[in-house]
């Protein structure tokens, strides 16, 4: 065999037996990462202001005012940007305080949700911490979306939002904001956030998002938190860290013949060349 031909012949098994290799030796998965702000979140207000809302004010609330009024946040998050077939390895979300009446540590935990709920286009700007007349679609302590509009309106089955009450996650929620101070952002973490993320895209129909529950057995205890609304930097905004896990694709059957004829191509010049050399 002319020098030329050895070369080119090396060339061709090379190719082979990388696809074989990349093929047959892939690994067992692949870890991704995404990054996901809320397709809604919205803030609703109890005892004196359950026909209030701010379905796009830039505040959410938790945890209960001076006069025992408490506050819950909704948010849900689209996972239409994860493959069905991924597996889910790690969840966080972190939320971002901007005002507390205290740096009083409290316990906010989340739930899941269990019933489908909008937001309209009310906006409390200038009352954030009270809301505003709610207006049509908006969800508030007795509606999970307000009635007007066209809008027949549709009530929480379970005033001040219906959620199941296994805490999916919690955190320790202190101190006041300092612009631009990551040590007011807060993270909700852990095997129950991976299962509650799992569950939704396994079952899209059940994905209704969190309800974020405070301290309301004390008076004092509301913390307020940046909403997606605001207009500030998107680190700031609440945001849902993922990782999951995407098992490599199979090849199809016409790729495991092309594949198997490429190999039996190589093994066939391997035993011409072997011949050659013995007969030389």
């Amino acid at each position: 065999m002319h020098t030329n031909e050895r070369a080119r012949t090396g060339r061709i098994g090379g190719a082979w037996v990388g696809a074989a290799w990349l093929l047959l030796a892939a690994p067992g998965a692949w870890a991704l990462q995404v990054s996901l702000l809320p397709s809604q979140d919205a803030v609703i207000y109890g005892v004196g202001f359950t026909g209030n809302a701010s379905g796009v004010g830039e505040a959410l609330f938790a945890g209960n005012t001076g006069g025992g009024s408490p506050r819950r946040s909704l948010l849900q998050f689209d996972l239409g940007a994860i493959p069905d077939d991924a597996t889910i390895t790690s969840a966080a979300l972190t939320l971002f305080v901007d005002q507390a009446p205290n740096a009083t540590v409290r316990t906010f935990s989340l739930f899941e949700l269990t019933e489908a709920w909008t937001t309209g286009t009310s906006n409390a700007a200038a009352s954030p911490g009270q809301g505003v007349a709610a207006q049509a679609g908006d969800a508030t302590w007795l509606y999970r979306s307000f009635p007007g509009g066209g809008n027949a309106g549709a009530l929480w089955s379970s005033q001040g939002g219906t959620f199941d009450p296994a805490v999916v996650a919690s955190a320790s929620v202190g101190a006041l904001s300092v612009a631009g101070n990551p040590a007011s952002v807060y993270t909700w973490t852990g095997p129950g956030m991976v299962a509650s993320v799992q569950g939704w895209l396994d079952a899209p129909d059940t994905n209704f998002g969190w309800i974020l529950v405070g301290n309301e057995s004390a008076t004092q205890s509301v913390k307020r938190f940046v909403s997606s609304d605001a207009d500030v930097d998107d680190w700031l905004k609440p945001n849902l860290r993922l990782t999951y896990d995407l098992a490599p694709p199979i090849p199809e059957p016409s790729t495991w013949a092309l594949l198997t004829g490429g190999l039996l191509l190589v093994g066939a010049v391997g035993r011409r060349r072997r011949s050659a050399t013995s007969r030389g």
